[in-house]
Formats: C-alpha cells, sequence, structure tokens
C-alpha cells in the first residue's frame, strides 16, 4: 500500500528534484524491506512442514495464490478450534447479518465484525475465482441470475472461499472441484 502511494506521489505533477529523489530512496527502502519479509515468508514455509502443507492445501483452491495462502495461514487461528466452516466465516466477519428495525427489514449484509484482514485478503481472490474456480463460477452465475448486485456476489464467494479453505485445512485433503460443486 505505501509502495504504491510512494509511486503516486513520484508521478504526480510539479514535484521537486528534492522531492523526486526522496520519494525514490523511500520507495528503494520499501523494495529492500518487502524483499526482507517475503525472505523470512519464505523461510518460514521452508522451515515448517505443517505451514508448507497448509500452504499447499490453500493453494490448491482456484483463486488462491501463495501470498493470499500465507495470509489466510497468518489471520486464521488453527481450524480445530472452530466448530464448523460456519464459524469460520463468522470469525472472517463474513456472516449475514440481517438488519431489523420495528416493523421493517432491511437488506442483508455482511456482519464485518471479523478479522478485517483477513475479509481484505479474500477479496481480490473472491474476484479470481469467479472466473477461474468451477463451482464458484457457477454459484456467481447463480447469484448474478437472481439479480444480485456484483459486490453481494463477492461478499458471497468471500464467504464460501474461507469454508472450502475450512474445508481443506480440516480434511487435509486437496481442493476438489466436484465435491465443491455437490456443496454450492
Amino acid at each position: 500500500m505505501w509502495h504504491s502511494y510512494q509511486s503516486n506521489r513520484l508521478g504526480a505533477p510539479l514535484v521537486t528534484e528534492a522531492v523526486r529523489v526522496s520519494l525514490k530512496d523511500l520507495i528503494a527502502a520499501l523494495d529492500a524491506e518487502i524483499e526482507r519479509i517475503q525472505a523470512r515468508i519464505d523461510d518460514l514455509f521452508g522451515n515448517h512442514p505443517n505451514l508448507r502443507r497448509d500452504r499447499d492445501l490453500l493453494t490448491s483452491i482456484p483463486g488462491i495464490g501463495e501470498k493470499t495462502a500465507a495470509r489466510i495461514i497468518g489471520e486464521l487461528p488453527d481450524v480445530s478450534t472452530f466448530a464448523s466452516s460456519e464459524a469460520a466465516a463468522a470469525y472472517a466477519g463474513l456472516s449475514p447479518a440481517h438488519r431489523q428495525s420495528g416493523v421493517g427489514a432491511k437488506r442483508t449484509h455482511l456482519s464485518k465484525a471479523g478479522n478485517a484482514y483477513l475479509r481484505k485478503a479474500l477479496y481480490f481472490p473472491a474476484i479470481v475465482a469467479m472466473r477461474y474456480n468451477p463451482p464458484l463460477r457457477a454459484m456467481a452465475d447463480r447469484l448474478a441470475s437472481r439479480g444480485k448486485p456484483k459486490m453481494v456476489i463477492v461478499g458471497a464467494l468471500m464467504r464460501k472461499l474461507i469454508t472450502i479453505a475450512y474445508a481443506v485445512l480440516k480434511s487435509g485433503q486437496p481442493f476438489d472441484a466436484v465435491l465443491a460443486a455437490a456443496r454450492t
């Protein structure tokens, strides 16, 4: 985030040469720090077979890459602490929250009473899964055919991704599209 912010500032009009040099130095320092942290993450997965196994299980899900898998592993407690996939979704703040005031009911939305970092980590993977994960693509098509707005669909796919992540971690088995299609 800070890297792109500083890069945008570098491209702004009327930036003096002194500021440009300072921004380039700052961007270089951020790049070096990103590389250092990524090396530490790689070492962590290299030295811990259980973490590596969990990462491999998560990356078997179309839409979840290595960076997202690392974020899920870092933000989601051990799946054995959850009673169900619904509890894992609630932990991430991806449960539906019904709003009602008096006699009038309002539209349902995501509760967002959960781990915001985990929700954020699942946003773009849900968009990718909408295109490349056949069971989730079918789910998105069904929701779209019912007239659901795009952001509602993305939220539903984020919830589905965390429940699938829970299932593969809990079972120790890689993603199975046929099994996932039967459950969507």
